[in-house]
């Protein structure tokens, strides 16, 4: 048992050492999209002034980026997320001010989610940005396949947006899947009793509510009983995934790569990757 509570923890503490390069690395693509410096870009288009972070949870960037004045952050995630994270920010940082206009927008990913970030005063025909961190592999396929084409329907035609999203490969899904249920099954035994996790989960709405929970509380998980919600979706080619919902890739990079890096790691870690793509 002591042995399993070691590896426990130091399977987390890695986890969380690599939140940092995620960070940064969607941190220095959204500066080189607000600055026009992406791929894609036109010198004569206006720079993007939209940016959606789909599954928020608890991001600062409006607080620690210094971008234009003009730009507006539109983030959603569940509204039990959003109270928690206005909570957080009324009382740690009632002294701290955006550098820009911020929109916090409850919705359900899973849900009518443009409805609301229409309401919140999105333009469509405008150019955006979009940030996915951390929140494809916890929705299933289909569910993935839809938010990507209701974003693609939100991009204008003939001018470039663009997006981030963080991916993991099919073996890395399949291995936590083999490992939670060996685990599930164990308990079970151990227990007579069936485990939660060893159900399978094939309902959309929960699978959702796991996304934004992880993103809100992922850096918080420093203690080794806590579990992490299971990886669902996993693809080894990105690019063939999203070409057909109108994202064209310009780079994939591995966790650990030259490009995604930043002096923290010997070797990538091949199973993870953040894809960068435009639409126009």
């Amino acid at each position: 048992m002591a042995a399993q509570r070691e590896k426990a923890k130091a399977s987390t503490v890695d986890q969380l050492s690599r939140i940092p390069v995620r960070t940064r690395y969607f941190d220095d693509f959204l500066l080189r999209c607000l600055q026009g410096k992406e791929q894609g870009a036109a010198s004569n288009e206006p720079l993007p002034r939209q940016v959606v972070l789909l599954g928020a949870g608890l991001d600062m960037r409006a607080y620690r980026l210094r971008v234009p004045r003009e730009v507006a952050f539109y983030e959603l995630d569940l509204p039990v997320v959003m109270e928690y994270k206005l909570k957080i920010l009324r009382s740690e940082f009632a002294d701290r001010k955006p550098y820009c206009v911020v929109k916090y927008v409850p919705s359900d990913l899973c849900k009518d989610w443009k409805r609301d970030l229409l309401a919140a005063g999105f333009n469509p025909r405008q150019s955006s940005v979009w940030l996915l961190e951390g929140l494809t592999y916890y929705l299933d396929e289909a569910t993935c396949r839809r938010l990507f084409q209701d974003m693609r329907s939100l991009t204008p035609a003939g001018r470039a947006s663009w997006m981030c999203a963080s991916f993991v490969k099919e073996a890395l899904v399949r291995k936590l899947r083999a490992q939670s249920s060996s685990s599930s099954s164990a308990t079970s035994r151990g227990s007579g009793e069936s485990s939660e996790s060893a159900r399978p989960i094939a309902d959309a709405q929960r699978l959702s509510r796991q996304a934004s929970e992880n993103a809100a509380g992922a850096a918080l998980r420093t203690s080794s009983s806590r579990k992490w919600p299971p990886f669902v979706f996993g693809t080894d080619d990105p690019e063939k995934f999203l070409k057909p919902l109108g994202f064209y890739v310009t780079s994939v990079a591995c966790l650990g790569d030259a490009e995604a890096n930043y002096g923290r790691f010997a070797a990538p870690f091949r199973h993870t990757m953040y894809v960068t793509a435009f639409a126009g």
